[in-house]
């Protein structure tokens, strides 16, 4: 009998990884607010009609809200799950602050629950897709025997973390890294449009350098992911954190300057 799965959220990450779940040979079925067509794929609307299954795959959204991280769609549906069967894998792949696994894992009394961040990216997904190296953490050590199980399936590499904390940080300060370093090249950009220096010629012969990589900066960092990573990671800290405030301003600014250029 094949093993069951179901992703919940199946938006820009959710609609892939399901489709490849379904590829590497598991019953999948997917969740959503709103209705979805997926080739191959029973999708729900009411989590309450999704049959039993052995792990559920959590991508959806998390956002940004009055200076705080919005985690109701997450949290909305481990409250699901858990309703349905505490003993189920819980998968998180979705954008969370430290602490996050823990707390729901506890306020919910599931068992086996696993922090595998997605490095889903859209533009390139068949270099950049649903398989491709990760990292893990479990919040248990059984959680995370159960989880390297489940993605060892899947032929997803995985680099395990020491808790599910270090998991969780991963993310996010993986994705302010990039946000800062494009918010670099911007300034670049706007420093030599002031000195009448072209940035594309800059960037060629500072990349020239083995251990220099200047971003190409293009119409501003726009979105949510990278932005919400960096709202999420000042909120870590009481203090003020100049670095990264500065990044959040200079691309406003970046924006308003070169938007539509």
């Amino acid at each position: 009998m094949k093993k069951r799965v179901v992703v919940c959220g199946l938006g820009t990450v959710g609609a892939p990884t399901a489709s490849y779940v379904k590829r590497r040979g598991f019953e999948v079925y997917g969740y959503d607010i709103k209705p979805v067509k997926l080739p191959g794929i029973k999708v729900y609307t009411d989590y309450d009609d999704v049959p039993p299954v052995e792990t559920v795959v959590v991508t959806v959204w998390t956002g940004w809200r009055n200076n705080r991280p919005d985690l109701d769609a997450i949290s909305d549906v481990c409250k699901k799950a858990a309703a349905k069967d505490r003993e189920t894998l819980i998968c998180i792949e979705s954008t969370v602050p430290p602490g996050t696994c823990t707390k729901l894992a506890g306020t919910h009394h599931f068992r086996h629950l696993v922090h595998v961040p997605h490095r889903y990216w859209p533009s390139n997904p068949s270099r950049y897709g649903v398989k491709q190296k990760r990292v893990i953490g479990g919040v248990t050590p059984e959680s995370l025997v159960m989880g390297l199980g489940f993605y060892k399936a899947l032929r997803i590499p995985l680099h395990v973390c020491p808790s599910v904390e270090v998991a969780e940080l991963c993310k996010i300060a993986e994705n302010a890294d990039r946000y800062v370093q494009i918010a670099y090249a911007q300034e670049l950009r706007r420093i030599c449009e002031e000195i009448g220096v072209e940035i594309k010629a800059v960037r060629e012969a500072c990349n020239t350098k083995w251990n220099v990589n200047l971003l190409d900066p293009r119409d501003g960092i726009k979105g949510d992911c990278l932005p919400l990573s960096v709202q999420l990671l000042r909120s870590l800290s009481p203090k003020s954190l100049p670095f990264l405030e500065g990044a959040l301003v200079s691309n406003e600014e970046y924006i308003s300057q070169f938007s539509g250029r």
